[in-house]
């Protein structure tokens, strides 16, 4: 992980986390494990974006443009079709 402060730092212990958040959440996690698998090294993601995963925890950090981070993160999360439909 780059050692940095995080950008954005999720808990669900937070006092305005919802059921809705934890679902969220969990989805976000899962994504992150199965990109994990598929680029291990920070350097092989957009914006060199890493994390930091525990049993309540998920922090993200990256290098450089907030955009060109979480365009890779979405765009490796949610892959679509030519006819436009989620893969």
């Amino acid at each position: 992980m780059i050692a940095t402060q995080p950008k954005i730092s999720l808990s669900l212990d937070a006092a305005d986390t919802t059921i809705m958040h934890r679902a969220g959440m969990t989805g976000l996690y899962m994504t992150l494990k199965r990109l994990e698998k598929q680029y291990p090294s920070f350097h092989q993601r957009g914006g060199y974006i890493s994390w930091d995963l525990t049993a309540d925890t998920i922090e993200l950090s990256w290098e450089g443009s907030d955009l060109v981070a979480l365009s890779w993160l979405i765009r490796e999360s949610i892959k679509l079709e030519d006819t436009g439909l989620i893969h």
